[in-house]
């Protein structure tokens, strides 16, 4: 939103956060099971997310980079 004081224009910006992004519990919350929360809290469980990030970015590469590739998933895309 633009707001204007004395002359002057700024925009409202939300407060930042300097940890990850999280997305906000909607409505009632489900906590997770217990041998959820201790082995998502390891190293391990890092690693994986860090890999799966890694796998994802090289898929999108591929993608943009491949126009066989490329095709086939729009194709896929529009037939469904």
């Amino acid at each position: 939103m633009v707001s204007g004081v004395s002359g002057v224009r700024f925009l409202r910006r939300p407060p930042l956060s300097r940890g990850p992004p999280r997305i906000p519990p909607c409505g009632d919350t489900i906590t997770h099971h217990p041998d959820f929360t201790r082995y998502g809290t390891t190293a391990a469980a890092d690693r994986a997310v860090l890999d799966g990030g890694l796998a994802m970015a090289w898929t999108a590469i591929d993608l943009a980079t491949c126009p066989a590739r490329r095709e086939r998933l729009l194709a896929r895309v529009a037939a469904n």
